[in-house]
């Protein structure tokens, strides 16, 4: 297999990796999340577990960009520009928070830390991608 393609493979599969870990710990134990997002009361869980089926759904072309980046090239791209979204759209939010939530502001820092770092691995892989397209 081709070095290039493994990297991509790699890099995918890693950022996929967490998001899924990020999914299912939403979603089998969202108790633990609710004070970072200050919810409070029945609902608090139940929000955090929808977070987590969001996360599950944002995966999906990720699974295929894992499996073969250069045959799946589209989906590669998808989970860049979804990952771009996804930090672009967490900024706004960040920006928009009022000081006094602070808890708040923090996670959502966590958030953009995490997601800017899949940006670079997922732009990383496309790059890649790209060098062996341009070999063959």
């Amino acid at each position: 297999m081709n070095r290039k393609l493994f990297l991509a493979r790699v890099l995918v599969s890693l950022v996929l990796f967490l998001n899924l870990q990020a999914a299912v710990f939403f979603f089998i134990f969202p108790q633990r999340f609710v004070p970072s997002f200050q919810l409070s009361g029945d609902t608090g869980p139940f929000v955090i577990q929808s977070m987590g089926v969001l996360f599950l759904m944002w995966t999906v072309p990720y699974f295929f960009a894992a499996i073969n980046p250069i045959k799946y090239q589209v989906a590669l791209v998808q989970a860049v520009i979804m990952q771009i979204i996804g930090v672009a759209g967490e900024s706004l939010i960040y920006l928009h928070l009022p000081e006094k939530l602070t808890i708040l502001k923090l996670s959502l820092q966590r958030f953009i830390l995490f997601d800017s770092a899949g940006v670079l691995l997922l732009i990383t892989a496309f790059l890649l991608v790209r060098l062996q397209n341009d070999h063959e």
